[in-house]
């Protein structure tokens, strides 16, 4: 049986995160106007295999679509038809896999770091691993593991080691805000 205090973190943590999904705001889907932009892909080096449906590129990844911004050590697209379907972006021990992207008009962007950061597209969903950060204004999550639904605007963040913890900062609503 799990100790009082350790149950009682326990149930704080989990109570704490939830009210932080909560207070996130809805971003609908990432802008509409991505979606027709072309893609535009920079790397050092660049493999096309269509027989096994999927691109690999190495090296200073950037990847831009409209809004969308992926950097990576290294960056592999799988395709359907030739449509791209999941991007697994994978960053190095100097860098982190770096996430861009502004989901409505007028909104901040939002930014995520992780170890390997893959992007569901047709799902509109991230998982971010290994030293995962997500952030919007005014809301930061961190943890090791971090899955963030982009269509309805809900963020899972979980530690996977004994000792870890998922990290969480809501700053305080300016009462100018509208």
């Amino acid at each position: 049986m799990m100790p009082f205090c350790k149950r009682s973190d326990f149930w704080l943590r989990s109570f704490s995160m939830a009210i932080a999904v909560c207070l996130i705001p809805s971003n609908g889907t990432a802008l509409e106007s991505d979606q027709s932009q072309p893609i535009n892909i920079r790397a050092d080096s660049g493999v096309i295999d269509d027989s096994a449906g999927k691109s690999t590129y190495q090296g200073n990844v950037s990847i831009d679509q409209g809004s969308l911004l992926i950097t990576a050590e290294l960056v592999e697209i799988y395709l359907e038809d030739r449509t791209p379907i999941r991007i697994v972006a994978t960053g190095n021990r100097e860098a982190l896999a770096y996430y861009e992207q502004i989901p409505e008009p007028g909104d901040e962007p939002v930014i995520a770091n992780a170890y390997e950061i893959t992007y569901i597209i047709e799902e509109e969903k991230l998982i971010l691993k290994g030293s995962a950060k997500i952030s919007q204004l005014d809301y930061f999550f961190a943890g090791e593991e971090i899955q963030y639904d982009i269509t309805k605007g809900v963020i899972n963040a979980n530690s996977k080691s004994r000792r870890g913890q998922v990290r969480m900062t809501i700053s305080p609503r300016d009462d100018s805000d509208p």
